[in-house]
């Protein structure tokens, strides 16, 4: 299977080819913005690279969030694009499992930890998510250090964490280091910080977009918050608008 991924939600352009779960070509640029221009460049150097032909590519996979709009909105345009010329599955994944999937590769782990996926968000807020080592999770959430705290409280795994009787919990993200310095001492003994970029590497979205379900939906931007600027609604001219208000009226049989 060959994977194009996609990554544009963060100061990084990323893209990468895999082939059977193998990187077989990948840039990651720190461009802070133009990431429209600049994805299509890096799109078309990784398939010069790697020798391969669009017709080729099994499935698209992309970065859908969190993160910025724009670079989100970019990713997400091209993915659907690529996969409606191409007739294959464009597929979404969440920063949130990318970095849930590198924490818990990089851990070194015999068995499979829990990880806590914390951004940075707007206002010294935090977006965040909880992995159980079992594999279930909780909904993706925007809040603060203290709800993540209270959180953790009632974790099954807490006593035992903070005892030592079981392994601590994974902290990754880009708002990994800042929560555990606000954490309460007793929190901050159940967590080992595993990384704090603020998007995971290429790969792990390619290896997601590999493993997960092909789905008929096309990828959807994961918004956590509404944007601060918000689309004007469009307004009919003066002369139109008069016109529909008195066609309103006459089908109403009342007065203009």
């Amino acid at each position: 299977m060959l994977v194009l991924a996609l990554d544009t939600a963060s100061v990084f352009c990323s893209a990468a080819l895999a082939e059977n779960g193998h990187i077989i070509a990948a840039r990651q640029d720190n461009i802070g913005t133009g990431h429209a221009e600049h994805l299509l460049q890096q799109i078309a150097a990784l398939m010069r690279k790697a020798e391969k032909n669009f017709t080729q590519i099994d499935r698209i996979g992309v970065n859908i969030g969190p993160g910025s709009f724009t670079g989100i909105r970019i990713g997400v345009a091209a993915a659907r694009a690529l996969a409606l010329a191409l007739a294959k599955p464009a597929i979404g994944v969440s920063a949130f499992a990318a970095l849930r999937a590198q924490a818990v590769a990089e851990s070194g782990h015999k068995t499979v930890p829990a990880v806590y996926v914390v951004l940075q968000a707007p206002q010294n807020g935090l977006y965040w998510q909880y992995f159980a080592a079992n594999g279930d999770s909780s909904a993706p959430q925007s809040g603060t250090a203290e709800d993540i705290a209270a959180f953790m409280r009632h974790q099954p795994a807490n006593e035992a964490q903070q005892t030592g009787r079981a392994q601590a919990s994974l902290l990754i993200g880009s708002g990994a280091a800042g929560l555990a310095a606000l954490l309460p001492p007793q929190q901050a003994t159940c967590l080992r910080i595993a990384g704090s970029a603020p998007t995971a590497d290429i790969a792990f979205f390619a290896a997601a977009a590999a493993e997960l379900p092909a789905k008929a939906a096309a990828p959807v931007p994961l918004y956590m918050r509404a944007p601060a600027a918000q689309p004007r609604k469009a307004e009919l001219p003066a002369a139109e608008k008069s016109r529909a208000q008195a066609q309103y009226q006459n089908k109403k049989g009342g007065p203009v």
